[in-house]
């Protein structure tokens, strides 16, 4: 399992990052099948605690840059991450 990833959505709501994890998981099931799903609680100061919805297991950045892009075609917004 690769460290790198994507990040497809970021949200107030812990309960609604985990409805996005199953919707993105089935919308998207032959770009992410290889990945696995992980929430990052993330304090983000004044705008308060969100909640990103990931994928990890992308072997390199390029991977991930890649996997991003069939994304973006799709109409889904993403941005490459590291673990």
């Amino acid at each position: 399992q690769g460290k790198y990833g994507v990040q497809l959505a970021s949200f107030a709501q812990e309960k609604d990052a985990k409805k996005a994890v199953k919707r993105y998981s089935d919308k998207y099931k032959g770009n992410l099948q290889a990945m696995v799903s992980d929430i990052q609680k993330a304090d983000l100061g004044s705008k308060g605690t969100h909640y990103r919805v990931r994928f990890i297991g992308a072997k390199t950045k390029n991977e991930a840059n890649e996997l991003c892009k069939k994304l973006k075609a799709q109409g889904q917004g993403c941005l490459a991450i590291s673990r």
